[in-house]
């Protein structure tokens, strides 16, 4: 477009301002800035728009916007004073004035009304990119990079102390600024702004170099120098003296390369340049001073003096002033850089002995695990490499898989690859293709069709056809079931022939490859396997080494390695000596920097190839490395021209692509892109498997992908991610369904923050389906992380409110139902449901504090939550809700001992429940089915209460409705048949039936085990401990209540405590052991006193006095106090049926003590008060003792 005023034409096609038809040089930025404002003619721009045009997500002084507006008015022909073109609209912004044409040179001129409208680009950044246009080509020539600014203060004065005259100033700061300026390019630095009193230049753009900071302070120290003998040059000559004050600072700016000669660099670049102009006004004449950041980066080779901390205002930040002394002459080591490597293999033959021993010992039957470690780039990979090809030969099979960061979250993600591979899944496959293909691999693998049902719905998300189905099983059955059918298939694959697994960088695993080699590793003795472990040196092995585990970490390499590297990269032909010396010293024996630094020699032109090998174009400079490997991959990028573009795209894809992504994602033809993919694999910056246009490809190194994407502007990178994410949605809709975290990272770097926390909750529901609990918890804070940036606060409110609630339930698997996290996360939901009104979901929140409470024995809590539920429920005339509210409440009086007001509560929830259709809220984490539930607590409840007949009919209510023949076989009918029976054998237990209650806890374990649920597990082998006990098997029966007890504890399960203990304490008393029960029933009235938890507390007093009454002398003083509370507690609460005990053992005591009157007295009101039950054993003994008192 040609926008023509006054007699300039502004050419934003040729990047060009002519003035009657002659060009002007115009700075970069400078132009950026009059094309913005001309495009808005008769508009005001404010100062604000400017800052977010010229210099997006940088902070530059107002300073530097002047400058270049006084630099365009300058090109222009207009002056701040006159404003004939520009006008400074004071406090607001500017506008260009002048009338404005505007030309397409390919179409008809436009008019000034036709020049297109503004767009708002706020709005434009926040609209939904489904629905956006595919975005124009990206022109990512503005990069990030870290440079060394060089500021060189320059100041001449008059040695004969008279004024110096103002051109004489001039003549001698220009001439300074002159021999500095060519001591920079001379030393490879990059001067870019003569200013009045001094210069400034960077070292680290255009081009990268390792030592740009050492080669900074080396130019510094000579410009000293230079300015000092120019001094005394213009002593001489004309009574001028002349100072310099030098200054570097290193940091992160934004560059904006420019392919026109004679272009400078922009002066604004961020703090970088502003901060080395500060500092050196701390510097003192003829000195040379570095900021922390500098000094950090040349520490070790250079001598400073810390002059102090200094505070710089204009700049609000602090620093410590360095002054340069000297060059110390030391060398500091290259730091390893994170990257997966194929080096060339030297220097580990007697690693690769001991993998080929181990493997020789896996083909003799002997089973071998080899944990390899080592730091980034020692050459892991390259190691695995090559005993791959020692081993090709023989009759075995090979299993290989690869972490990635991407894939930390993905459950079983390597061992899915290898399945995915291994049945040939094709991206236009449907469903129903491969769950075919996985069935065909039935046999091969050695597994059950169910095996086969399950690992499509655990690795692939698959369900099966109709006539297949798949097992029901809980998640945590279903996790166990999946490492089963792994180990399974593994085992299978062993024992036709020697397999060897390996698994590379399993510091990027998921959780759950990581269990299933923890149930892999138990089972290696036996089998024909060698697993082979890869991992960084971070890495923390879960595993205890066993005798056919073998740790192997690798080391550095020597010299005479270093050579043979050297010589294989070189392709035999030998570098000057000079070099590979100074390559010995730099590279520090780590084979991926002494590999890249060699490449680096070979493509620097610094050499030319002969027939007998290389040798030196011209003097050898210090080979420099890079102090981290990322600035040697930043100085390969510089080289690839155009090529660069497109590994900026690919490693915004990620670091493994397919051409089919690529082609779609690039805005270049497609031959063009083609072109630039062979280069980057001709240069070793990518690899390629299989042919174009069925091709994938990968980083060679993980470090490449990272620099490449790093020099990205964050606009740049949000561009290429819009522009991805763009395609997935719209032509790869089967990644969209299977790896939605996938797309909620792309929308995430896109800045397109609702979307992306769409898809993290799909991805976090994804896995938490899966049994990847720890998966769908990071998938979970990643998207509270997208909320956080989202403006519209109400939609941020509901965002994270959904996140929330299903992060509460992923640490309920996780930590527990009572961990503080999960109570914290829920008090968060609560206070989002009250901010943004969602009564219905405040319900489940409230519902879930209770169950975390009520987990936790926090009885006076879970009454006030109770409220609160209850509240909820009447205000939504909710039947189903109000159900579940009263049912709560009576739990919690229950527990509290509140016997009367808890059956209150449960009759009105049982009322509710008969009113209620189907529920139009589903109530999240509730235990089984609702009605189930509360049948089990109102049938408890009833026996305290002294209706023991009517408990056992609503306890047959309860487990004829949890075992009905209708009902769907689900998680949730397992849970309440489980709960139905423990509460059924409970009952039993009250009523001194063992008998009957074995069979009952014996199907409740069944169903625990089937349900994966250690809770009801553990309560059940509780009560079977006391049914043993019962039957008289006291050893074997304290031992289970024992265990029972202590995994409770472990789990934070703190509720029905004091009745397990109880329980022990009663059948220590049973085998004698009085002491050890009396020591219990302390434990429990601790935790009766501490948590309320009362409902059992008159029992325990009743057996404590039983307990002391049973020693050798036993105070009966003592046993008669406990007798009397036990009483007065069971009265209070009207818990008439542990009256009835406490009186029974009373009248007996009692009668003991020939108190036969007082006996009969104290007994006979409590027995005459029941109506049923008469043939239980505790109303039994009460009407015997009764018939002996009279």
């Amino acid at each position: 477009m040609i926008y023509q005023f006054d007699q300039y034409e502004l050419d934003t096609l040729r990047y060009e301002l002519r003035h009657a038809g002659v060009a002007i040089h115009v700075l970069p930025k400078a132009f950026d800035l009059l094309v913005y404002l001309v495009q808005r003619h008769g508009q005001i721009v404010s100062k604000e728009d400017l800052f977010s045009h010229l210099w997006p997500d940088q902070f530059v002084s107002e300073s530097a916007l002047t400058y270049y507006i006084a630099t365009v008015r300058k090109a222009i022909g207009d002056s701040g004073q006159h404003q004939a073109l520009i006008k400074t609209v004071y406090s607001r912004g500017y506008r260009f004035i002048a009338p404005v044409q505007v030309h397409d040179p390919d179409g008809v001129g436009l008019s000034e009304t036709d020049a297109p409208p503004e767009v708002d680009l706020a709005m434009a950044d926040d609209a939904a990119l489904v629905t956006a246009p595919m975005e124009p080509h990206i022109q990512p020539a503005d990069e990030r990079r870290q440079v060394t600014a060089l500021w060189v203060s320059l100041v001449a004065a008059s040695t004969s102390g008279a004024a110096l005259d103002p051109e004489d100033r001039y003549e001698s700061i220009r001439h300074a600024q002159s021999v500095c300026r060519d001591i920079i390019e001379q030393l490879g630095g990059y001067p870019v702004q003569d200013l009045s009193y001094g210069l400034l230049a960077y070292f680290g753009y255009p081009i990268s170099r390792e030592d740009d900071v050492r080669r900074a302070v080396r130019i510094g120290m000579r410009l000293v120098q230079a300015v000092q003998q120019l001094s005394q040059d213009h002593t001489r000559t004309h009574d001028t003296e002349l100072t310099a004050r030098v200054a570097l600072h290193s940091g992160v700016v934004v560059i904006k390369p420019s392919d026109r000669e004679h272009d400078a660099a922009p002066l604004a670049l961020g703090d970088v340049p502003h901060m080395a102009v500060q500092l050196a006004s701390l510097a003192g004449p003829n000195t040379l001073v570095l900021s922390a950041a500098t000094t950090r980066l040349v520490e070790g080779y250079f001598l400073c003096d810390n002059k102090g901390d200094y505070f710089l205002e204009e700049l609000a930040q602090s620093t410590t002033l360095y002054e340069v002394v000297g060059e110390s002459g030391a060398q500091s080591r290259i730091e390893a850089a994170a990257a997966i490597r194929l080096t060339p293999f030297v220097g580990r033959e007697q690693e690769l002995s001991l993998l080929l021993a181990r493997w020789e010992q896996v083909q003799s039957g002997r089973g071998q695990a080899v944990l390899l470690s080592g730091d980034a780039g020692i050459g892991k990979s390259r190691l695995v490499h090559m005993f791959y090809e020692h081993t090709m030969e023989s009759a075995a099979a090979r299993i290989e898989g690869r972490c990635f960061p991407s894939t930390q979250h993905h459950a079983f993600y390597p061992i899915a690859e290898h399945l995915q591979r291994l049945a040939a899944f094709d991206r236009g496959d449907s469903p129903n293709d491969k769950w075919l293909k996985l069935t065909a691999l039935r046999e091969p693998l050695g597994l059950r069709q169910d095996d086969i049902a399950l690992l499509a719905a655990s690795l692939f998300s698959l369900k099966p056809p109709d006539q297949h189905s798949a097992p029901l099983l809980s998640p945590q059955q279903q996790k166990q079931k999946t490492l089963e059918a792994l180990l399974t298939w593994l085992l299978h694959e062993a024992e036709a022939q020697p397999l060897c697994l390996v698994i590379e960088d399993l510091h990027w695993a998921d959780p759950s490859t990581l269990d299933f080699l923890s149930l892999l590793i138990e089972h290696v003795p036996t089998a024909c396997l060698l697993i082979l472990l890869t991992f960084r040196s971070e890495f923390e092995s879960r595993w205890e080494m066993r005798s056919y585990m073998a740790p192997l970490a690798l080391s550095r390499l020597t010299h005479q390695q270093v050579d043979r590297i050297i010589l294989e990269v070189s392709h035999g032909k030998t570098l000057p000596i000079e070099i590979v010396e100074q390559l010995r010293t730099k590279t520090d024996g780590v084979p991926l920097f002494i590999e890249e630094m060699t490449r680096m020699v070979l493509e620097s032109g610094l050499v030319k190839e002969r027939e007998a090998g290389y040798e030196l174009v011209d003097a050898l400079e210090p080979l420099t490395v890079p102090s981290t490997l990322h600035d040697s991959l930043v100085a390969r990028l510089d080289r690839l021209g155009t090529g660069k573009h497109t590994a900026q795209l690919a490693a915004a894809i990620g670091r493994e692509f397919s051409y089919d992504l690529i082609r779609n994602v690039a805005d270049i033809d497609e031959v063009t892109l083609q072109q630039e993919l062979i280069q980057l694999v001709d240069v070793e910056i990518l690899y390629q498997r299989g042919l174009l246009p069925n091709a994938t490809f990968l980083f060679k190194h993980a470090l490449i992908q990272e620099a490449a994407y790093q020099s990205l502007l964050r606009t740049a990178r949000r561009q290429y991610h819009r522009r991805i994410v763009l395609v997935l949605e719209e032509q790869f809709p089967e990644t969209r369904e299977a790896h939605p975290e996938l797309l909620a990272y792309h929308y995430m770097e896109a800045g397109q923050y609702q979307a992306s926390a769409d898809y993290w909750q799909r991805a976090a529901s994804q896995a938490f389906e899966r049994i990847a609990f720890l998966d769908a918890e990071a998938h979970v804070q990643q998207g509270l992380s997208a909320v956080a940036k989202l403006t519209d606060t109400s939609q941020r409110d509901q965002y994270e409110l959904n996140l929330q609630t299903l992060l509460a339930a992923v640490l309920r698997f996780t930590k527990s139902y009572g961990s503080l996290e999960v109570i914290h996360v829920l008090r968060r939901a609560q206070e989002l449901c009250e901010q943004v009104g969602d009564i219905p979901q405040l319900f489940n929140v409230i519902r879930s504090l209770w169950l975390s409470y009520i987990a936790q024995g926090q009885l006076t809590t879970t009454c006030e939550l109770g409220e609160h539920l209850i509240e909820l429920a009447q205000q939504q005339q909710e039947p189903a809700l109000i159900m579940e509210a009263h049912r709560d409440m009576g739990t919690s009086r229950f527990f509290l001992g509140e016997q009367t007001l808890a059956a209150q509560h449960f009759e009105q929830s049982r009322q509710h429940n008969h009113q209620r259709s189907s529920p139009r809220l589903t109530i999240l984490h509730g235990q089984g089915a609702e009605e189930t539930t509360l049948l089990s607590y109102l049938a408890w409840n009833q026996w305290l209460r002294g209706y023991p007949d009517q408990a056992f009919e609503t306890m047959d209510e309860a487990l004829r409705l949890a075992h009905q023949p209708d009902r769907i076989e689900n998680f949730t009918l397992y849970d309440s048949q489980c709960f139905a029976l423990l509460g059924s054998a409970t009952l039993h237990l009250w009523c001194r039936k063992p008998e009957d209650a074995l069979p009952q806890v014996e199907a409740s374990l069944a169903l625990a085990d089937k349900l994966g649920s250690p809770l009801f597990k553990l309560r059940g082998l509780t009560l079977q401990g006391r049914v043993l006990v019962q039957l008289g098997q006291h050893e074997a029966g304290i031992a289970l209540i024992q265990r029972g007890l202590a995994h409770c504890r472990a789990q934070g399960a703190v509720l029905t405590s004091t009745f397990m203990l109880a329980m022990l304490a009663e059948s220590y008393g049973h085998s004698g052991e009085f002491e050890n029960g009396l020591s219990t029933i302390s434990e429990a009235l601790d935790l009766v006193h501490t948590h309320d938890e009362r409902w059992w507390e008159a029992d325990l007093y009743r057996l404590r006095a039983e307990l002391r009454l049973r020693r050798h002398e036993p105070d009966v003083i003592q046993v008669a106090n406990d007798l009397q509370r036990a009483l007065a507690v069971a009265r209070e609460q009207e818990a008439k049926s542990l009256e009835l005990r406490a009186a029974t053992s009373l009248a007996g005591l009692w009668q003991q003590q020939d108190k036969r009157q007082d006996a009969y007295n104290v007994l006979a009101p409590v027995y005459e008060w029941f109506t049923e039950g008469f043939d239980t054993a505790d109303l039994k003994g009460a009407h015997a003792l009764l018939t002996e008192l009279t």
